[in-house]
């Protein structure tokens, strides 16, 4: 599954931490934010794990897209 196909099925008030493995970059948005292409290099990416935080946050680690 890419980003962007999690966040079409989250809901718009959740807040989401998206990271990589290694750590090289993290952002905090919307799902609609990510949807809309607010991080366009991200889209694409798969995902790795998704972990809820709590009611209203999910922390995501995505990896390099398979080709």
């Amino acid at each position: 599954m890419t980003l962007k196909d999690l966040m079409r099925v989250l809901p718009p008030y959740v807040t989401v931490h998206v990271h990589d493995k290694e750590g090289g970059f993290a952002h905090k948005g919307t799902p609609g934010q990510f949807v809309i292409g607010l991080y366009k290099d991200l889209g694409d990416k798969e995902v790795h794990l998704a972990i809820p935080l709590d009611s209203y946050r999910l922390e995501v680690t995505v990896k390099e897209a398979s080709k």
